[in-house]
Formats: C-alpha cells, structure tokens, sequence
C-alpha cells in the first residue's frame, strides 16, 4: 500500500466513530443491524479492495508496455479484444498469486473491525479463551487458522494452474 491509501484508509476507519454517533443515523442502526453486519462488511472489504485494484493497475501498466501488446495494436486488433483476451488473464493470474497476501490483510482487519465493533468473533474468543487459560483451545484457534490459510493458498494455486496452464499457474518464477 502506497501512503496515499493508507492516509484513506485511516481516515475512513477513524471516520466511522464520529459518524456512527449522529443522532439519526444511531437511532436507525439498532433496528436495521446496520452496525453489525454492513459497516464490518464495509471495514473488511476496504483495504482487500485497494490492494487488488492497485495490484491489477500495476499489472496492466507494465503489461502494455510489453511488445506482444505493442504488436496487437499495430496489428489493428481492438482494444476492448486485447484487454479481455489478454491483459484480463495476466492481471487474474497476478491476483491470484497475491491472494495470500489478501487473506492475511483480511485476517488482520478482522481484528479491528470485531475491536471496533464489539463483536464476538474470532480474535475476542481467542483473548476469552487466554484470560481463562485454556491455552489447548488457542492452540487449537491458530492451527485451524492455519490450516485455512493453507487451504486457501492451494486453491489459488490449483485454480491459477488450471485457468492458466500455459503461464505456469501462480508462483510463476519471473
């Protein structure tokens, strides 16, 4: 993330307290859940949304460049054809190779969005459960995180090869 984004990012997030605490827009939040299932979407979904469209933009950016493309348009195929034929596959298998990375974001802004909110989830149980000391029942929390987290970096993997077969999958050595 540029700082650019992060200045956003953080004044969105330090923005949501202030405006939670309008008169009208609190009055119409207990009745409709809007703070426990839209806002955490919202806090969830921002930074994973930055960071995809800043990895495509890159990815799209240097891919223009390259001669393959310059020779498609010298050639007179249309633009819309070279970005969905081309350019869109290159940039799904970068994200695809980035998903990790987007997982980890999201399993950190999990974090502030249930401090920020006060739900109960995955990271209160885990403090619940060290306060008590039942330290088997952390371990247990991590290593099903864990585990997740591998699942979801094979799947990437899998998909990526599959869609991609020609390019190597994710985790192309460049």
């Amino acid at each position: 993330l540029s700082i650019p984004e992060t200045v956003i990012i953080m004044v969105m997030l330090l923005s949501l307290g202030p405006i939670m605490s309008v008169p009208f827009i609190e009055a119409n939040l207990t009745t409709t859940h809007f703070r426990t299932i839209i806002m955490p979407l919202i806090v969830l979904s921002l930074v994973p949304t930055i960071y995809v469209s800043r990895t495509v933009y890159m990815t799209l950016v240097e891919e223009t460049k390259k001669k393959y493309i310059t020779s498609l348009k010298a050639k007179g195929v249309k633009k819309d054809r070279i970005y969905t034929m081309h350019l869109s596959k290159v940039a799904f298998n970068k994200v695809m190779n980035h998903f990790p990375i987007i997982l980890a974001i999201n399993i950190s802004t999990m974090i502030i969005c249930e401090r920020m909110f006060g739900l109960t989830g995955l990271f209160s149980t885990f403090i619940d459960a060290m306060i008590s000391g039942e330290f088997l029942f952390c371990l247990g929390i991590v290593l099903s995180l864990m585990v997740y987290y591998y699942i979801v970096v094979l799947t990437s993997q899998t998909l990526s090869r599959v869609l991609m077969p020609r390019s190597g999958g994710a985790y192309e050595v460049e």
